[in-house]
């Protein structure tokens, strides 16, 4: 990055100085410092900036400029050379300039020498299209080559990745078939027990049904019946007892 001061209108031609045709686009910034108040009244950091330049072949452009402030009393206009300031060598015409509104300011014309290279001049050994061709084309396929080893990088992660989630999704399979095997073997331990509750259950119901058909019987033993028939040995009595008949045989000596 170059400094180049703006003093009211004239611009520091000598810190401009070492441009070179070709290797120079684009490559650096150069910022022109430039008093915020022009006059002790317009202030000139509100405007909208741009640069014009006309090189040794007539041919000239119109930039558009970025600005930034300084500090208090000055602001930065920043340029990058290129396009057709950096196409031929030898003399070139370059103004500042800056627009608000219906306002305008200017700086006065500089004029500055832009340095030819070795693969700007006609009596090079090397042509031009050639060698910038060459140093083109290979920066392109460095790029296609480190795009390609970052695409390969990132499918070896992403397989990496898929291979870690089908093994977490097996384990995940065995441990739910683990756990299904665990629970079909709880169920088949709850129906047994259901079968032998149930079974004690119906145990317990004709027990009671023999206790209850044994105290009824009791008690129609001890009721007078209501009908005997005597006998040599024995006298059968004929009892009724909560809807029930029952008969008796007593011994004769009794």
């Amino acid at each position: 990055m170059k400094i180049v001061n703006v003093n009211d209108r004239t611009i520091d031609v000598e810190a401009l100085s070492g441009q070179i045709v070709a290797f120079d686009n684009t490559s650096y910034t150069i910022r022109f410092r430039i008093k915020k108040l022009y006059n002790e009244e317009t202030d000139l950091s509100a405007y909208t900036w741009y640069l014009i330049f006309r090189n040794s072949e007539d041919q000239g452009d119109v930039v558009a400029l970025t600005t930034e402030q300084d500090n208090d009393d000055t602001f930065f206009v920043d340029w990058q050379p290129g396009g057709l300031f950096t196409q031929v060598g030898g003399g070139c015409n370059l103004q500042l300039f800056a627009i608000s509104g219906e306002n305008k300011w200017h700086t006065e014309i500089c004029y500055l020498v832009v340095k030819h290279g070795l693969t700007s001049s006609s009596d090079s050994p090397i042509a031009t299209s050639v060698l910038l061709t060459y140093l083109t084309t290979f920066q392109e396929l460095k790029g296609d080559a480190e795009d390609s080893a970052s695409a390969a990088a990132a499918s070896a992660l992403a397989a990496a990745q898929s291979e870690a989630n089908a093994l977490s999704y097996k384990q995940q399979a065995d441990q739910n078939k683990a756990q299904t095997t665990t629970d079909r073997g709880a169920v088949a331990s709850d129906k047994a027990t259901v079968a032998a509750d149930k079974a004690a259950a119906l145990q317990a119901l004709a027990e009671m049904r023999s206790l209850v058909l044994a105290a009824e019987a009791n008690a129609a033993a001890a009721s007078t019946p209501i009908a005997v028939i005597e006998g040599d040995q024995y006298s059968v009595g004929l009892v009724v007892s909560r809807g029930r008949v029952y008969l008796s045989a007593v011994p004769a000596d009794d």
